[in-house]
């Protein structure tokens, strides 16, 4: 099917998704003027446009919602319950997991919709009681831990990585998603699909990604130029400097959700990044409850309504198929 161009896209927030970390390579390259296991086919297209505050909401309230007997047997949902409110920590700056609508003050994403439909399977209620059915205090990678140990919210939903330190302090659902290296083009690039295709092309890295030791291994013939930051590799690929950018899905989408739709990504995550649902560390009945929820999401339908709502409109490749819960890889190896 071939891709229809992507749409502009109103959102101006600052992007606010966790990087990838580590190490240096080959030339270094200067971007000009910058301001700011693959799969070859696509079966879709992407829209670029953002879900509507009427269609998230209406998409959340058709979400399942816990049996009475569910609720009683977990000390930590019954809690929630009776005080009539999930309080969650999240990022309101990120077009594809969790965006604050300037109008509404509504936040919507994919985070935000996993959190939404956590608090409907806990509360219930109508189409016009979800978006009171849950607070997002706004949350950066220092603060998540502090804030789920002093009880100052019930959960953490904001592209939170699994980590072994982080497993020390608190305890995790899921995955709920998962993320991983992927492949940014100009929307019309036809030939690169997916990292196979990058043998002998120009590819741009971030400085101190991980991603170079991935293209080293994969494609040891590519061309690789590092750039300083995310917004130099992706203006290098707008500008036809380079033939593509590998990185972290979760920010190459949102890119993509800040762009006049020039630029798209291709094939499937090369790696696995799995996101998991922060929870007190003391509290292993919320573990198992929000495990419950998400099996169900994912049995009824309702994870991928979500996907296709919220990251899909930026993604060229089908839904993939929900992470396996309980299963954090190497991290919960390492605990």
């Amino acid at each position: 099917m071939k891709l229809r161009k992507l749409g502009a896209i109103a959102a101006t927030a600052a992007i606010s998704v966790s990087a990838l970390a580590a190490c240096s390579g080959p030339d270094k390259g200067h971007a000009p003027n910058a301001s700011s296991g693959s799969d070859k086919t696509s079966s879709k297209s992407a829209s670029g446009q953002r879900v509507t505050v009427a269609d998230f909401d209406k998409l959340i309230a058709s979400g399942p919602v816990a049996s009475d007997a569910e609720i009683e047997k977990s000390p930590w949902a019954k809690a929630i319950k009776q005080k009539g409110k999930l309080d969650y920590g999240g990022v309101g700056t990120s077009p594809i997991f969790a965006l604050t609508d300037v109008t509404t003050n509504r936040v919507t994403g994919f985070d935000a919709g996993i959190a939404d439909l956590l608090a409907h399977y806990i509360l219930g209620g109508s189409e016009a009681d979800v978006a009171k059915h849950s607070s997002m205090t706004v949350m950066t990678p220092d603060t998540r831990e502090p804030r789920l140990i002093d009880g100052s919210v019930d959960t953490v939903v904001a592209t939170y990585s699994v980590t072994p330190e982080r497993l020390e302090k608190v305890n995790f659902a899921g995955p709920y998603y998962s993320s991983g290296v992927s492949v940014l083009v100009k929307n019309s690039n036809n030939d690169i699909k997916s990292i196979d295709d990058l043998k002998g092309k120009k590819i741009a890295i971030q400085s101190g990604s991980t991603a170079l030791k991935l293209v080293e291994s994969k494609i040891p013939d590519a061309k690789q130029t590092l750039f300083d930051n995310n917004e130099a590799c992706v203006t290098a690929v707008k500008q036809g400097q380079v033939d593509a950018y590998v990185q972290d899905e979760a920010m190459l989408l949102s890119a993509v959700a800040k762009s006049d739709g020039n630029i798209k990504v291709v094939g499937k995550p090369l790696t696995k990044d799995p996101y998991g649902i922060g929870l007190p560390k003391n509290k292993q009945d919320a573990v198992e409850f929000v495990n419950g929820f998400l099996k169900k999401i994912e049995q009824d339908g309702t994870w991928q309504k979500l996907w296709d709502a919220t990251v899909g409109p930026f993604n060229t490749a089908d839904a993939p198929k929900p992470p396996t819960i309980g299963d954090f890889g190497e991290a919960a190896k390492k605990k």
